[in-house]
């Protein structure tokens, strides 16, 4: 059964949580880890996305 669309409210915090299909290993290396953080960051100034905090879990 699919899932329910979100409802995505303008200037609403969201909770993003980034993990592998059927929990597989998403950075398999240190490098895969800081190159996700890196394109995160370039897409947050591009797309004019504020984080207002995060906790990073390995």
């Amino acid at each position: 059964m699919p899932r329910v669309g979100r409802v995505v409210l303008p200037d609403y915090p969201h909770h993003i949580v980034q993990r592998g299909h059927n929990r597989q290993v998403v950075f398999a290396q240190e490098g895969d880890y800081e190159v996700y953080l890196s394109n995160l960051r370039e897409l947050k100034v591009e797309c004019g996305i504020s984080s207002v905090t995060r906790d990073w879990v390995k």
